[in-house]
């Protein structure tokens, strides 16, 4: 389930235009920023009433590890019954509520970031 949510993550920040490039931690190469996610609810709960929810830590880091930021998003969406589809759909509608606010709440951080200077090597 990580690696699925990760994947929809950055395809949500392709998606949005609103950042030069996105890649994958995996992909082995160097990003002037680092977004690490940790998912730490993503379920129905029964009472008092059914609802889906989904609760996700996040921290932007710059390319020397520092923290910029961090936050928690939490969705939760009502259920009007408690059936297996209905839990899936709502699942899928807090999950998409907490990744426009990911994407919304990283880009203004970086937004608000002094621009990257070129780094040239001196002449030998």
């Amino acid at each position: 389930l990580p690696k699925l949510l990760q994947a929809r993550f950055v395809q949500s920040f392709e998606n949005a235009g609103l950042v030069g490039s996105v890649v994958r931690g995996s992909e082995g190469s160097t990003a002037d920023y680092q977004l690490q996610t940790d998912i730490r609810s993503f379920h129905i709960v029964g009472s008092p009433a059914p609802a889906a929810e989904f609760e996700l830590a996040v921290k932007l880091l710059n390319d020397k590890g520092r923290i910029l930021a961090g936050r928690i998003i939490r969705k939760s969406v009502p259920l009007p019954v408690n059936d297996a589809k209905v839990a899936a759909a709502g699942l899928d509608e807090a999950f998409g509520k907490a990744t426009v606010d990911l994407v919304e709440w990283a880009t203004a951080i970086l937004a608000a970031q002094p621009p990257k200077t070129a780094e040239v090597a001196p002449a030998q």
